[in-house]
């Protein structure tokens, strides 16, 4: 049986090394999109977008996160069947996926309807990348765009306390879905876990696994001592 795999977690936290190591484990993570250095299908990240905007939702919002607002209009239900059908016809017997950290929020919307269109003839596996909140804050002010970081202020209190709250919404929503959906393959891993032991995530997803070295940059997730784990509500 094939797989498919559904890469999620907050950003900053790794999904996009993630992905560009299964996909070296023949894993065709950038599914028909080309692939890019986000390790991500272009197409199934713009109707994800698409999904939050007509869900007036903001990926970056720090109020606890409600899946029952995601309301995705007819129009977009049809490209998300669209895009997955196209996939399932270009993949044919090769195990796929795809990866976006907002996935963490749209896995209301894509993992039932993903189940509807392969009727039980693929196994979906959903994929967890974990990150400690202190390495994502430091990481998030370092390499996110001007407008990312504003917008954490703009939201009034303590811009690292909200991105905090960001973080738990992101794993929060992930862990809800699989509490409520538990026949779903489940695998959550802390990156540098990963990092170091490879296996532990290629062993968990069966698939084989190739050496790490020359793929990822290992130096990008070294601990930061600075920040404080303080998210409270």
């Amino acid at each position: 049986m094939n797989k498919i795999f559904y890469l999620t977690g907050m950003h900053s936290s790794g999904t996009s090394l993630t992905s560009n190591y299964l996909q070296h484990c023949d894993i065709a993570m950038m599914g028909t999109a080309p692939i890019d250095f986000l390790g991500e299908d272009k197409k199934f990240r713009i109707i994800s977008h698409k999904i939050l905007k007509d869900s007036n939702v903001h990926r970056y919002d720090k109020n606890p996160f409600n899946p029952d607002a995601l309301k995705p209009t007819d129009n977009t239900k049809d490209l998300m069947q669209n895009q997955i059908v196209s996939n399932l016809t270009v993949v044919r017997d090769k195990n796929w996926g795809w990866k976006a950290p907002i996935n963490s929020l749209c896995i209301w919307k894509w993992i039932p309807l993903l189940s509807n269109c392969v009727n039980g003839n693929h196994e979906i596996h959903i994929v967890l990348i974990f990150r400690h909140p202190a390495e994502v804050i430091k990481s998030f002010y370092r390499r996110k765009s001007r407008k990312d970081v504003k917008y954490m202020a703009v939201q009034g209190g303590d811009p690292y306390t909200n991105l905090e709250h960001v973080w738990s919404n992101y794993y929060q929503s992930v862990l809800d879905f699989h509490k409520q959906y538990e026949d779903y393959k489940f695998t959550i891993i802390q990156t540098r876990d990963m990092i170091q032991n490879p296996e532990l995530l290629t062993n968990a997803l069966g698939v084989k696994q190739v050496g790490i070295d020359g793929v990822i940059d290992k130096n990008r997730f070294k601990p930061e001592k600075k920040f404080l784990f303080r998210t409270s509500r």
